[in-house]
């Protein structure tokens, strides 16, 4: 829901270089933003694309669905 893990996901998306200096030296978002880069690139693998939706802050059942599994396959440790 933050705003640096949806910029995560869209600079993933438009193969942008991660830019972890943006957050200066707030770990928070630096980490909410690697976050999203790394969902992004989990989707991705399972063929899944994430709708503007999702990145808007809408989240459908089948992406709470997805989220889901990848935080218990460990996605997110």
């Amino acid at each position: 829901k933050s705003r640096a893990f949806r910029d995560g996901i869209q600079h993933y998306q438009k193969g942008a270089a991660p830019d972890y200096d943006a957050f200066g030296g707030d770990t928070n978002k630096a980490w909410a933003y690697e976050r999203g880069r790394l969902f992004a690139a989990w989707a991705r693998s399972r063929g899944e694309v994430i709708p503007r939706a999702f990145v808007n802050r809408r989240l459908s059942w089948d992406f709470l669905d997805m989220a889901h599994d990848a935080y218990h396959g460990g996605a997110f440790r």
